[in-house]
């Protein structure tokens, strides 16, 4: 049973080194698991093999429920904690998209099939976007056009009338 706990405990010490260090573990291990770093998943794996021989053995043995208790305790904190790691990144990385580039002025760098590629001055750079082209005449390159919606990855254009 101690060789059990021992697995759980060295699992549980993989998780708390792979969150604390994400980033130097990212440029040493870059791949994922169902989503979750690999460093991270194997001490998921560590951590539910130690807790579950921990379980079964101690479930026969003097005290036994004790033990059984308090991993079964911690295979759930760390499902909860995983649950609530990957909803923080996947917020994360929806922070990080770029607001809206509506009602600013599209500028036509070239037409193929109907898509129209230009750009949009965002953020002080000019942006390349990809748009659907108006059914209202030929699109040339330089010709400008307002953004009417921001949904990816065509955008919306519409012709800006000159008076």
């Amino acid at each position: 049973m101690l060789t059990f706990a021992i697995l759980a405990i060295i699992g549980t010490a993989v998780i708390v080194l792979s969150l604390i260090f994400d980033g130097i573990f990212d440029l040493i291990i870059p791949d994922d698991l169902f989503g979750f770093p690999l460093l991270l998943s194997a001490g998921l794996a560590l951590t539910l093999i130690g807790c579950s021989g921990a379980i079964a053995m101690g479930a026969g043995a003097r005290g036994g429920t004790i033990y059984a208790v308090i991993f079964a305790v911690t295979i759930v904190g760390l499902l909860i904690f995983l649950g609530l790691y990957r909803l923080l990144d996947s917020a994360a990385k929806t922070s990080d998209i770029e607001e809206s580039v509506v009602g600013k002025e599209f500028v036509a760098v070239s037409t193929t099939n109907n898509i129209v590629r230009g750009t949009v001055r965002f953020r002080g750079a000019d942006v390349e976007f990809l748009a659907h082209a108006p059914n209202d005449g030929p699109v040339l390159p330089g010709d400008r056009f307002t953004v009417l919606s921001d949904v990816r990855p065509y955008i919306k254009i519409s012709r800006v009338v000159e008076s």
